[in-house]
């Protein structure tokens, strides 16, 4: 990646107060006369996709614009020392980096006991806050300035500190194995090599489970990360889902035994309590739900990006509880709370993201309709609109294309809803569409293209008992398949209308 882009990436990446933070120290950078600095900001953060010459065209300083990669360069630089200075000690862990370059200045100086007034803070907080490598780091500056004072007095310390760098580093070695053997998991899941997988975990779950019969040895990393693997080998090896959340709940449990861990670690817990969501859905286990909501509604989030992922995962999973519960005009009602949200948030998404709330917004109104009918028509029609409006949204939006699995249900829904609004010539232009999409993806033999074949065998239907056996055939072909539940509760209500 170019400087250029790396440049107009972290701009883009910058969190409203991080903004106004940098411009404020800018200003205060050069507080006489033109900012050209400043102004190279704005116009960059101002753009929705990097192009260089119309940047330097832009800029009102013509020697500034010619050289703009140092320009670049230099603005790169002076933002990430902004971002260190208003993220200065925010987390334990920026604390711990603070306090070490400190101890490392007075060291230098030969000010120890300043030093090691500045030690035992960071011991603590390293000690506190489960960093056994900082305080590894710690410990090699304290055995450094008892040398320098070295005495009969300071002979008992020095061996004191000599014992529990080796036991660091023990349990350094333990961190490593266990964190070794969940990341090779953990890629060989994301990569989809199931083989590999399933070799890796039968070796590497005896020894998970040999070390967590031993709890006192494991830090609290460890700890968690044995847990996380033998939730993928419950789910992957054992197909028991139950167990596999069950692991899960005892992370969060270990979170809930070391609260200041959980608001140090904010995000992994907010990941920690995704999985905890999806495997409860996976297991259509909703008991736990509100708890989950709860755990998330009392996090109080330190910056500005947390919260937003805070948002993201309550909105997700709220309207994902509803429609599994089939509490449809409850989906619905939070829709307009989401629009909101993305529009106020959405570049801080992932794209993924974006479109499932979409997607998933979509068949909210798409089920509301269906069971909604055929008492209000009107109503019937309005909400199908609606579905129909949010995924042409999907459809015609080019940053979407990454996600041809959402755009060939989107086509799917579309279609079944021209059905229903009577727009057969538009429902077979749409299918001609997904086929072609199918087709060139090769999944001529996908669960998806069976439904297209139906639609297209409903739109030939002569009269209603053709459709009706259409129906049950695609009924029928669907009752193994895990999702499209939408085109299910279509086909439970089609023919009775």
């Amino acid at each position: 990646m170019s400087k250029s882009d790396a440049l107009f990436d972290l701009i883009k990446s910058l969190q409203q107060a991080e903004k106004r933070y940098f411009r404020i120290t800018a200003q205060r950078h050069i507080p006489d006369g033109p900012n050209h600095y400043l102004e190279l900001f704005d116009r960059m953060e101002k753009m929705e996709s990097y192009e260089e010459a119309r940047l330097q065209a832009q800029l009102s300083n013509p020697v500034f614009a010619k050289n703009l990669s140092s320009g670049k360069h230099y603005l790169y630089n002076l933002l990430l020392k902004s971002l260190r200075n208003y993220h200065s000690g925010k987390t334990a862990k920026i604390k711990l980096q603070e306090l070490i370059i400190e101890i490392q200045i007075l060291i230098d100086r030969e000010l120890f006991d300043q030093a090691m007034k500045r030690i035992r803070k960071a011991e603590h907080l390293a000690q506190k806050f489960h960093y056994p490598v900082d305080l590894l780091s710690i410990m090699q500056f304290k055995r450094r300035i008892i040398r320098r004072l070295a005495g009969k007095k300071l002979l008992s310390e020095m061996e004191k500190c000599q014992q529990q760098s080796q036991q660091l580093l023990q349990q350094l070695q333990t961190d490593e194995e266990v964190l070794t053997t969940y990341e090779e998991a953990f890629v060989h899941y994301r990569i989809r090599d199931a083989r590999r997988l399933r070799e890796h975990l039968s070796v590497s779950v005896k020894q998970v489970q040999q070390k967590l019969e031993a709890p006192d040895s494991l830090s609290f990393d460890a700890a968690c990360n044995s847990r996380f693997l033998l939730a993928l080998h419950a789910r992957v090896i054992d197909k028991n889902h139950q167990q596999g959340s069950t692991y899960l709940q005892e992370i969060v449990q270990l979170y809930a035994s070391y609260p200041a861990l959980r608001d140090e670690h904010q995000e992994r817990y907010l990941n920690l309590l995704n999985n905890c969501f999806n495997s409860a859905f996976l297991n259509n286990d909703f008991a736990a739900f509100p708890d989950f909501i709860e755990k998330l509604r009392t996090l109080q989030p330190k910056t500005s990006h947390i919260r937003i992922k805070i948002d993201q995962s309550r909105y997700y999973y709220l309207l994902l509880f509803h429609l599994k519960t089939q509490q449809f005009n409850e989906a619905t009602q939070l829709a307009p709370d989401i629009e909101r949200f993305l529009k106020k948030h959405g570049p801080a998404l992932s794209l993924d993201r974006q479109i499932t709330f979409h997607y998933n917004i979509a068949v909210a109104y798409f089920s509301a309709a269906l069971s909604s009918a055929p008492s209000s028509t009107s109503h019937f029609e309005a909400q199908l609109q609606q579905s129909l409006h949010k995924i042409n949204r999907i459809l015609n939006e080019p940053r979407f294309d990454t996600r041809e699995d959402i755009k060939i249900l989107s086509r799917l829904l579309a279609a079944i809803i021209h059905i229903e609004l009577d727009q057969g010539f538009i429902a077979e232009s749409i299918l001609r569409s997904c086929y072609r999409q199918l087709h060139k993806r090769k999944q001529l033999q996908s669960t998806e293209f069976v439904v297209l074949q139906h639609l297209r065998r409903w739109l030939n239907a002569v009269d209603r008992s053709g459709q009706r056996a259409v129906a049950q055939s695609l009924t029928t072909e669907l009752e193994s398949v895990q999702g499209l539940e939408e085109v299910k509760l279509w086909l439970e209500s089609a023919p009775g209308r």
